[in-house]
């Protein structure tokens, strides 16, 4: 029972409130101790005036953070956006209680500063730390937990750009890939010793099939979006012999944006290796077929599904049903839709369809 009311929203975001309250009432009252060297805990003027500065402060950093949306966050997929916005709202509040607790010196018998200048700018930064580094903890142990298992699938990645970067977080965040990355290569000689969320830069393309034993590689994908079919053609060549299973990620060609997803990753096709002609769109005549109809995306946190997600919300659709098994996905698209002013869809993890 007690579960289940915590799980309500509104319960939530009271909690996260008090937790905000307690972090900012303890940090600054341990930073004045530290700046009179724990003589506040004896009553004297500033032992007064940190009481009024304390619920002021209180007040100003939960309205802050709730400006910017910081009780709505699922801490478990919160990610860099979310901990900046988290930040603006926390050095905005510090601004806010610097400028009033100079003023308060100009007040009829003030007698000063409601608090030293340095222990509002100084416990406004670290109660500020504090609330990030909470709200990143649940990530962190989900990440750590996840780390500790042992994948069956062991990965070697072609390509040590962005298309890589993002593969290797989603394997780090879903640990039911069953995928272990063990290295990339790029031909880039400067990425060589390099690494890419703790995973090295073994070394170039040619030499992938060497590694690949070395390393009892399991899969090798192509996380290249951008590769021309000569590219794939050369890549294919080359990794064959092997004796990997041989996957790519889509085209960008096929992709309105370079986002990708593992989950779009798939077995390498003849038709990969051939040129594919430039298809023209014809958006005026798609935006009237969904204008004010609901529409049902399966796969919408893929980069596919992502991407339609995003295109179609811009066509004023009545409402979108979001549909994947990847609540982290969901929950990214989420925020992505946010950003955009769009409001009317619905998420739908499968495993609440399933019920």
């Amino acid at each position: 029972m007690v579960r289940k009311l915590i799980t309500r929203p509104r319960v939530r975001h009271l909690l996260a409130m008090l937790m905000d309250a307690v972090i900012v009432v303890v940090v600054y009252y341990l930073v004045l101790n530290f700046r009179y060297e724990g003589t506040v805990s004896t009553w004297n003027s500033w032992t007064t005036n940190f009481g009024v500065f304390a619920g002021l402060a209180v007040i100003v950093h939960i309205e802050a953070n709730w400006l910017v949306g910081a009780y709505s966050m699922v801490n478990r997929y919160i990610g860099l956006s979310q901990a900046l916005r988290v930040a603006q709202a926390g050095f905005a509040a510090v601004a806010l209680l610097f400028i009033i607790a100079v003023s308060w010196s100009l007040l009829p018998g003030a007698g000063g500063n409601l608090l030293p200048r340095t222990v509002v700018l100084g416990g406004g930064v670290v109660a500020v730390a504090v609330m990030i580094g909470l709200r990143f903890s649940p990530r962190v142990m989900s990440e750590a937990a996840a780390g500790a298992k042992k994948a069956t699938e062991r990965v070697l990645l072609v390509g040590a750009g962005q298309a890589a970067d993002m593969l290797i977080r989603e394997i780090q965040r879903t640990p039911s890939l069953d995928l272990q990355p063990v290295g990339l290569v790029d031909d880039d000689p400067r990425l060589r010793g390099m690494t890419i969320h703790g995973y090295p830069v073994l070394g170039t393309i040619a030499e992938a099939p060497e590694l690949a034993k070395k390393h009892n590689i399991t899969q090798v994908i192509v996380a290249i979006p951008s590769a021309s079919a000569d590219q794939i053609a050369r890549i294919y060549r080359i990794c064959k012999p092997s004796g990997a299973q041989i996957k790519i990620l889509p085209s960008l060609a096929d992709l309105v944006s370079g986002t990708v997803s593992l989950r779009d990753a798939r077995d390498l096709d003849i038709k990969d290796l051939l040129g594919r002609p430039k298809i023209q769109t014809n958006i005026g005549a798609i935006s009237e077929h969904i204008q004010g109809q609901t529409v049902l995306i399966t796969g919408a946190g893929g980069s596919i599904g992502s991407e339609l997600s995003r295109q179609i919300a811009r066509f004023n659709p009545s409402k979108l049903i979001l549909v994947d098994h990847d609540e982290s996905s969901l929950y990214e698209l989420h925020e992505r839709l946010q950003t955009l002013g769009f409001s009317r869809y619905v998420l739908c993890p499968t495993n609440i369809l399933q019920r």
